[in-house]
C-alpha cells in the first residue's frame, strides 16, 4: 500500500482539471482557434485521412522508433482492411493514408519534416517519433501553426506545461506512457520499503531522464536519503567503462541508471564485463523491449536488476477498444513473420487506436476540435494499454507502470517478474541480488 509520502507526491504530478472544466473552456476558445495548417472538414469527403509522422531509419533511436512506426502501419492495414475508419465529420468510412518521412534521429532534420507535414502537406493527423528527443522539436512547429500533435511515447513534463490554456493552441494528447516524472514512483517507494539508505544515481542529459532522477531524489529526500552518487552524462554516451569503478567507491546499496534503451544496454553490458554487481541495479527500458535486450546483454548483467514492466509485458486483456495484447501480439506477428512485439509497437498501435476513437467522434477534423473529443474520451477508453485517461494539459495519467526484476530462469536467460507494488506482484522481490559483489561496510 502506498503512504502518504507516496500519495502527495501523485497527487501532485497527478493533479488534473475535470473533464467538465475542459471542455468547457475548449469550447469558448474554438472561435478563436478556427483556422489551422491541419484540415478541416467542409465540403466533399477525402479520397484518404492522411496520417502525418516521422520515423528514425538509423541512428540512436532508430530500433525503437521503427518499431513505433511499425505498429501504427498494423493500424493504419487494420482498419483500412475494414472499409477505413469512420469519421463522423463526414458520416462515412474513409481509408487512411500514411505520410512519413525519415529523420534519421536527427532533431534538426525532424524539425523541418514537422513542419512540412503541417504546413505543406497539410494532414488530418500529426503523429511524433518515438520519444522526447525527436518529439521535442516537433512541438514548437504544432503549437506554432495550431496544431493537434498526437505523442505516443514522449513524455518529458514539460511539454504539457503550456497547452491549449496557456497560448490558445491545440497543443499535444499523450496516448500511451505518463509523465516521465511519476514514472519511477514506486521505485522510489521500492528503495525504501527495502530500507536502502545509499543510492547511486546515473542521468541521460535530457528532459525525460531528468524528469525521473528529479522525482526519484524528491521521493527519497523526503525519507532523509540523499545520494552518495549522482552523474550526468550526455544522451549519446554508451561508455561506462571509467563510470563504474566510481560508483563502486561509493559503495551503494542501489544503483539507478537512467538512460535511453542504447544506454541501458551498455551500462548493464558493462556490469555484466566487470566485477563489481551492485545490490539492486535498475534500468529504464528493458522491461517493455525484453527480447531486444537480451540479445545484446549477457544474461549475467540481466540477472537480478530492476526495470519498469511495460506492455506487453503488462499484460491486459480486459478492453473495451481495439485489440487485447494477446490478440495484438497474435495479429501482428501474423501480418509481420518474425517480428518482435515491443513497448514501441504497441504504443505505434495504441496512437491510432486514440486517433481512430478521436475521428470517430469528433464533428469536425479541426484541430481544437478533435482536442475537444480526444478529453471527453479520456478515462472511458480501455485499451491493452489500460485506461486511455489525459489530465487538461493532455498528459497521460491514467496508465501505470509497476516495477519488475529479472531472475535466472534456469536455461541461460531470465524471467520478468513483476515485485511492486504488491497490487500488481506475481512474486517478491530478491533483495540484495545473490550475485552482488558489494561489500556490505559501510
Amino acid at each position: 500500500m502506498r503512504n502518504s509520502r507516496f500519495t502527495r507526491v501523485a497527487r501532485q504530478h497527478l493533479r488534473a482539471r475535470t473533464v467538465g472544466v475542459v471542455v468547457c473552456v475548449l469550447a469558448i476558445m474554438l472561435a478563436s482557434c478556427s483556422s489551422s495548417s491541419q484540415a478541416s472538414s467542409s465540403g466533399k469527403p477525402p479520397r484518404f485521412i492522411t496520417v502525418g509522422t516521422l520515423y528514425a531509419s538509423v541512428g540512436q533511436f532508430s530500433g525503437s522508433s521503427l518499431a513505433q512506426f511499425a505498429g501504427l502501419h498494423f493500424w493504419v492495414n487494420t482498419v483500412n482492411a475494414q472499409g477505413g475508419v469512420y469519421v463522423k465529420a463526414y458520416h462515412k468510412k474513409i481509408r487512411v493514408k500514411i505520410v512519413a518521412y525519415d529523420d534519421q534521429s536527427q532533431t534538426s532534420l525532424a524539425s523541418q519534416e514537422y513542419t512540412k507535414l503541417i504546413t505543406q502537406d497539410r494532414v488530418n493527423v500529426a503523429i511524433s517519433d518515438f520519444g522526447s528527443v525527436l518529439t521535442s522539436v516537433g512541438v514548437p512547429v504544432a503549437q506554432e501553426n495550431g496544431a493537434l500533435l498526437f505523442d505516443p511515447t514522449a513524455t518529458t513534463p514539460s511539454f504539457f506545461t503550456e497547452s491549449i490554456f496557456g497560448n490558445g493552441n491545440p497543443d499535444l494528447v499523450l496516448t500511451s506512457l505518463p509523465s516521465s516524472a511519476i514514472w519511477p514512483m514506486p521505485l522510489a517507494q521500492l528503495l525504501i520499503s527495502k530500507g536502502i539508505k545509499k543510492v547511486a544515481i546515473i542521468q541521460s542529459a535530457n528532459d525525460f531522464d531528468a524528469a525521473q532522477a528529479t522525482t526519484v531524489e524528491n521521493i527519497l529526500s523526503s525519507a532523509g536519503i540523499v545520494p552518495v552518487f549522482n552523474k550526468t552524462i550526455q544522451t549519446t554516451d554508451t561508455s561506462f567503462s571509467s563510470i563504474i569503478p566510481l560508483i563502486q567507491g561509493a559503495n551503494p546499496d542501489a544503483v539507478l541508471e537512467f538512460g535511453y534503451a542504447s544506454q541501458d544496454a551498455a551500462f548493464l553490458a558493462a556490469l555484466a564485463s566487470s566485477n563489481y554487481h551492485p545490490k539492486f541495479a535498475f534500468t529504464v527500458f528493458p522491461g517493455g523491449d525484453v527480447t531486444s535486450f537480451a540479445k545484446a546483454v549477457p544474461q549475467s548483467g540481466f540477472a537480478w536488476s530492476y526495470t519498469y514492466v511495460e506492455p506487453p509485458y503488462l499484460v491486459e486483456n480486459q478492453v473495451n477498444y481495439g485489440m487485447t495484447t494477446n490478440q495484438f501480439i497474435s495479429a501482428f506477428q501474423a501480418e509481420n513473420p518474425g517480428a518482435d512485439v515491443n513497448l514501441a509497437t504497441v504504443a505505434g498501435y495504441q496512437v491510432g487506436l486514440i486517433v481512430q476513437a478521436t475521428l470517430q467522434n469528433s464533428p469536425s477534423l479541426s484541430p481544437i476540435s478533435m482536442r475537444i473529443t480526444a478529453q471527453k474520451l479520456s478515462g472511458h477508453i480501455q485499451t491493452l494499454e489500460g485506461t486511455f485517461a489525459i489530465s487538461a494539459n493532455g498528459s497521460q495519467v491514467g496508465l501505470y507502470q509497476p516495477i519488475g526484476q529479472f531472475v535466472p530462469n534456469g536455461q541461460g536467460g531470465v524471467t520478468l517478474q513483476t515485485v511492486y507494488p504488491p497490487k500488481y506482484a506475481s512474486a517478491s522481490s530478491v533483495y540484495p541480488a545473490p550475485n552482488s559483489t558489494q561489500s556490505s561496510a559501510g
